[in-house]
């Protein structure tokens, strides 16, 4: 439960920040967006008013001259013709527009004979504000984009004489002054993948720091929890070896009291105390921390002589176990008592997992610089979610089981250089796969079925 809430607290600490972080952006797009009304509003607002102020200033007989005298321009036509090309420089030039033209009924550009198909581009964009100034409204066009730059339109009614609307005069703002807006656009972009970047960063670092502190969290607690079990071991193992010596002693006195009568069980008795005493020995050498001894040992024959010890136990539920064996398998250095202790754990487990007239095959293997002990049975085999914490300690799936076994059959083979990995299919039975060092431990860690 303790983890449980540290993880909640890292979770809504994550979300929080990303909370902050997206609100931060939205709050500067919600600016961008309202800057970028602004400064349309504005500057189409001023555009349309150069537009007035200037169509007030332009002669409507030198449009009809221009008009009239193209082609080709000759006399009063070429004149007027100059005037207002040079005109309307002077205003583009004095309020720093991009352009400046003047567009007749049919929407053409009264000083472009020939049509640029480059204007006609923006002609199209801004028609219907063009086609509002030929009614007689002074009016501006929406903000558009070309490219990376940004551009706007105000537009204003020329009259005649008579007060005809016979042209408009248009003005167009220089892309220079959105290159403001444009670098701000592109700042918020940017503000916006690094803030994208630091989420990714900060819940790749949360989540980091989460499974450490989970580990350690967990090692603490197998910690506190195996030395909580070693004094326990301990305590227990004292306590029992005293009735044990007892109870072998008193065997020993009836096996000479009746030695006329002799039975079995005199002499199976001293052994099972012996066998007790040993898995007190392991129990204390595993809660301890001083290297254990090790002899070199014939794995065949070793398993041959654990297996004889536990046999009887096996026949009583019709279940066989056959051994096979490498000709010339290496002798390896073990600690006898640990790896009877592991021998016995897992053919026990077997022999609970298979009802009845079941088998179990040992196979005992030579690869390369390690032996491959490999013990299988056709029991009901173990579930996906149970087989990830079978080496857990403390777990269990027995009523009445410590939850010891198998993380002390592991802890035992790691001892000894080895590794160990188990495969199951339910109902269809268990694999487990040992390897144990013949020399220097060996950096495979697989052993290779045959």
């Amino acid at each position: 439960m303790k983890f449980l809430g540290k993880s909640k607290y890292s979770t809504w600490l994550i979300l929080f920040v990303v909370l902050i972080i997206l609100v931060f952006n939205a709050s500067n797009w919600y600016i961008y967006s309202k800057i970028k009304f602004f400064l349309t509003q504005q500057l189409g607002e001023r555009l349309a008013n150069i537009a007035s102020a200037t169509a007030f200033g332009i002669d409507a007989e030198n449009i009809t001259r221009i008009k009239s005298k193209i082609p080709p321009l000759a006399g009063e036509g070429e004149k007027a013709y100059q005037d207002m090309e040079s005109f309307l420089e002077n205003i583009k030039e004095n309020n720093q527009l991009a352009d400046a033209f003047i567009l007749d009924q049919d929407y053409h550009n009264v000083l472009e004979p020939t049509s640029d198909p480059t204007s006609e581009v923006f002609l199209n964009l801004d028609l219907v504000a063009i086609t509002q100034a030929l009614t007689g409204t002074k009016t501006h066009s929406h903000l558009y984009q070309v490219g990376d730059y940004y551009f706007e339109s105000g537009f204003a009614p020329i009259y005649d004489s008579t007060g005809e609307v016979i042209a408009v005069l248009g003005v167009e703002a220089d892309a220079d002054f959105f290159q403001v807006l444009s670098s701000f656009k592109k700042t918020l972009i940017g503000a916006f993948v690094l803030s994208l970047l630091g989420i990714v960063i900060l819940g790749i670092f949360f989540y980091n720091l989460s499974s450490h502190t989970r580990k350690m969290e967990d090692a603490l607690i197998k910690s506190s929890a195996l030395q909580a079990m070693g004094e326990m071991v301990a305590t227990i193992s004292h306590e029992i070896r005293n009735p044990l010596g007892i109870i072998k002693g008193t065997a020993e006195r009836l096996s000479k009291k009746y030695d006329k009568n002799q039975d079995e069980l005199f002499a199976f008795i001293p052994e099972e105390v012996n066998r007790l005493n040993e898995i007190l020995t392991g129990y204390l050498e595993f809660a301890s921390l001083e290297p254990k001894r090790k002899e070199e040992e014939d794995l065949a024959s070793f398993f041959n002589k654990t297996i004889d010890q536990i046999r009887n136990e096996f026949s009583k539920q019709n279940i066989t176990i056959k051994l096979e064996a490498d000709e010339n398998l290496p002798k390896v250095k073990i600690n006898p008592v640990g790896i009877k202790q592991v021998i016995i754990n897992l053919l026990m487990n077997a022999k609970e997992a298979i009802t009845q007239d079941g088998h179990i095959k040992i196979k005992l293997q030579s690869q390369k610089d390690f032996v491959c002990i490999e013990i299988k049975d056709n029991g009901r085999g173990i579930k996906k979610k149970v087989l990830k914490q079978i080496f857990t300690p403390f777990f269990s799936t027995k009523p009445k089981g410590s939850g010891l076994g198998l993380y002390v059959v592991k802890k035992i083979v790691e001892e000894h250089g080895g590794s160990i990995s188990v495969e199951s299919e339910v109902e269809k039975g268990t694999k487990v796969k040992i390897k144990l060092p013949i020399g220097s431990t060996s950096t495979d860690l697989s052993c290779t079925s045959s």
